[in-house]
């Protein structure tokens, strides 16, 4: 989504976060919010909760799907691009399929760390996650084609890690609308992202 081939853009800010709003004419409207967050009472901000929703805007039933790429940097520094609750060092393309397992994927250079929180509470689990080099998630294929034995190396680009979230395609009847939701956890100084705990304290009855 950007602002070639007509779609229209719009950025505003909200009282607790931002919105970013796209309209495909006669395809689709895209929203995305973005809404801060605090992990516990004393705490300062420190989790992002992103819905994106998808209304079709046409005049058939079509077919959307969501996807998100997020250029890391973190990892780049450390020696660890990437962990996740049940791998501790990931620096090499991966794809995960399994979510409960997955659960989050985290990128810190040891004093800042982002938290990408993909399972559990009112989190619309993807359908696939991909960590590979910048490059190879810009390439046409809608899904990302990893090679587990390649570093995020290339001839263009040098310890350049992205992760991608793709979820499942769904039908959708004229102003039928969809959401997708996941979570971001923040930390700085050395502390470790609060998001666990959050989307923990969301699940309680």
């Amino acid at each position: 989504l950007n602002v070639e081939n007509g779609i229209r853009t719009v950025a505003r800010k909200m009282k607790d976060g931002g919105q970013l709003i796209y309209g495909i004419p006669g395809v689709a409207d895209v929203l995305v919010d973005f809404t801060c967050l605090k992990s516990s009472e004393e705490a300062e901000p420190d989790i992002v909760k992103i819905t994106a929703s998808i209304t079709n805007a046409g005049k058939r039933v079509k077919t959307f799907a969501f996807k998100s790429v997020m250029d890391t940097y973190l990892g780049e520094k450390s020696g660890s691009h990437f962990s996740t609750a049940d791998a501790k060092k990931v620096n090499h393309e991966a794809q995960f399929r399994t979510m409960k397992d997955t659960r989050w994927i985290k990128s810190s250079n040891g004093d800042t760390s982002v938290q990408i929180l993909v399972y559990g509470a009112d989190i619309t689990a993807p359908d696939v996650i991909s960590l590979a080099n910048k490059d190879v998630m810009n390439l046409p294929s809608w899904e990302p084609v990893v090679v587990p034995s390649r570093t995020f190396d290339n001839v263009i680009s040098y310890n350049n890690s992205s992760v991608a979230l793709n979820w499942k395609p769904q039908d959708l009847k004229p102003g039928e609308t969809t959401a997708t939701v996941f979570y971001i956890a923040l930390a700085s100084d050395g502390d470790e992202p609060q998001g666990v705990k959050y989307i923990t304290s969301l699940e309680k009855p």
